[in-house]
């Protein structure tokens, strides 16, 4: 990605009172935890060369941290200096897990002290950060965004969830809460199912369809071959995608899957609904939304080799 795409990437989050975090029981929640902070750190000076490259630099590099509910939940009036409302509100969501923050070189080396102090982990020197994001679709094409989700092993809850989008305009959501015993993955063919045939109920017959599960698309594209009681479902989505002028199926990292992940989750938690406009959406899914929309990135972890 180029210089100038990337620092379009992150935003700067305003220094906030710790008035945002008076609700404790935020940080008592098995949703608030392995929460990720990104650090881009920018020369204090405009004019700064580096001594090394001889170049100007607009970055110097990065710093990722992890950090756990109880350091979150134990220093309140410190992490209040430095994340927004609007921050905590996707921080609380079950999808997105991540805080960017730019920062001049000085105030970041002070800062990687106290979080140091605070026993948080940065990222192992083997791995580096992807940028991930939501993509719209082309003009003249829809995007469903589907995903399921179970609680237990064996599961005792389950949901499903899937979004409607066009390139420039939410079309539709829903959240269906399954029955105890069904897998994450059936809950996924569910919610490809069921997000198809609204696809066509609806008269949209060109349709780009994104799940985080691998598993789901190599099946659907013929690359290994599913297990016996997953035929049935799989033939019955393959026909509406067949009915189609237009359906491609494709990975995407879960990142860029946040909404229908949180509307999976959503749904395991026992709500059935349905949306048509983003907000009837609940306030933690609508944060999502609203990030998605403006191509705001999230940032996933993967091996420095890939």
């Amino acid at each position: 990605m180029g210089s100038d795409s990337m620092e379009d990437s992150f935003h700067e989050v305003e220094t906030t009172h710790s008035e945002y975090f008076a609700d404790v029981s935020y940080f008592h929640n098995s949703n608030f935890s392995d929460r990720v902070l990104m650090i881009e750190i920018i020369p204090d000076r405009p004019d700064e060369i580096d001594s090394t490259l001889g170049m100007d630099l607009t970055r110097l590099g990065y710093k990722i941290v992890t950090i756990s509910s109880q350091v979150l939940a134990s220093n309140l009036d410190f992490f209040g200096k430095w994340f927004s409302n609007d921050m905590m509100t996707v921080l609380m969501s079950n999808c997105h897990r991540s805080v960017n923050l730019r920062m001049h070189a000085s105030e970041a080396a002070a800062l990687m002290n106290n979080l140091h102090d605070l026993n948080c982990n940065t990222l192992e020197p083997n791995r580096r950060p992807l940028l991930v994001r939501w993509i719209a679709p082309l003009f003249g094409k829809a995007k469903l965004n589907v995903d399921g989700a179970s609680k237990g092993n064996p599961p005792r809850v389950a949901g499903c969830g899937w979004v409607l989008r066009c390139h420039c305009a939410f079309i539709f959501a829903f959240s269906r809460c399954l029955d105890s015993g069904t897998s994450s993955v059936n809950a996924e063919l569910l919610a490809l199912k069921h997000g198809l045939m609204l696809c066509k109920d609806m008269n949209i017959h060109k349709v780009v369809v994104e799940t985080d599960s691998l598993l789901v698309v190599n099946w659907l594209n013929n690359e290994t071959q599913p297990p016996l009681q997953y035929r049935e479902l799989l033939e019955g989505i393959l026909k509406l995608r067949n009915d189609m002028m237009f359906c491609k199926v494709s990975h995407v990292y879960r990142e860029a899957n946040s909404l229908a992940d949180g509307l999976a989750n959503y749904g395991a938690r026992g709500n059935n609904a349905s949306f048509s406009c983003p907000s009837q959406l609940p306030k933690h899914l609508l944060a999502i939304y609203a990030l998605d929309s403006a191509g705001v990135p999230t940032f996933r972890s993967i091996p420095a080799s890939v």
